[in-house]
């Protein structure tokens, strides 16, 4: 007799548990290449990444600068030096969506299409407040175009999941059977997406920031004062 299925909810990792000042992954690597003066490395970076996307079905931030050492823009000596520093620089871009973390429940189910390995995820997570443990299930693209959630359905009963991908967590999911629930809340605001168009782009990610931060339940007046402040 095969054992019992439990019944969890499954959420997204980035711009769901947890998002990033700088916004999206190309930030970081920006940030990288000013800092150390290494120019041509952002886009260096990713387009590592999707020539490993299109050849490899399995891969991590390991293999990109592997790749970036072989194919000749990087030596190894710095491929090193930059890979500490993104990961570094993961941390300190991380920024926790407090509504979403407090709705993670022991033992519950994170699904994360990344090259960041599990356990960098995992420690990500414990950075920005999350206690439970949760199972957490890493691809490069399996969210994606739907891989994952045959196998992850035969393990766990996912009452649902939520995430702020409109394909890869809401429309592929259903495909598949399981309920979904669209979270947009990281996307800037309309007060912040106006701050940055009148040139102060620095000041609107610090207020996305403090709003995603809120501690109060939504729909509290103290939840709406602190939008307001």
């Amino acid at each position: 007799m095969t054992g019992l299925r439990t019944t969890v909810n499954s959420f997204d990792l980035f711009d769901t548990l947890l998002a990033r000042k700088c916004i999206d992954s190309q930030g970081i690597f920006v940030s990288i290449e000013r800092a150390f003066g290494a120019n041509g490395f952002a886009a260096a970076r990713r387009a590592a990444e999707f020539r490993l996307a299109e050849t490899r079905p399995a891969f991590d931030i390991h293999d990109i600068y592997d790749l970036l050492v072989d194919s000749g823009p990087l030596t190894r000596v710095d491929a090193d030096r930059l890979l500490a520093a993104e990961i570094d620089a993961e941390f300190d871009n991380a920024v926790p969506v407090t509504e979403n973390l407090r709705r993670v429940r022991e033992g519950d189910l994170v699904v994360s299409d990344m090259y960041l390995p599990q356990d960098i995820l995992r420690r990500l997570l414990q950075h920005v407040g999350l206690r439970s443990y949760v199972h957490i299930y890493v691809t490069n693209l399996g969210k994606h175009f739907g891989r994952v959630w045959p196998e992850l359905a035969s393990r766990w009963i996912i009452a649902t999941h939520l995430g702020d991908n409109l394909h890869s967590d809401v429309e592929v999911p259903r495909r598949h059977g399981i309920p979904t629930v669209h979270y947009p809340g990281t996307q800037p605001s309309r007060a912040e997406s106006l701050v940055a168009a009148n040139g102060f782009p620095a000041l609107a990610r610090i207020m996305r920031s403090l709003r995603l931060r809120n501690p109060h339940d939504a729909g509290s007046p103290a939840h709406e004062l602190w939008l307001h402040a």
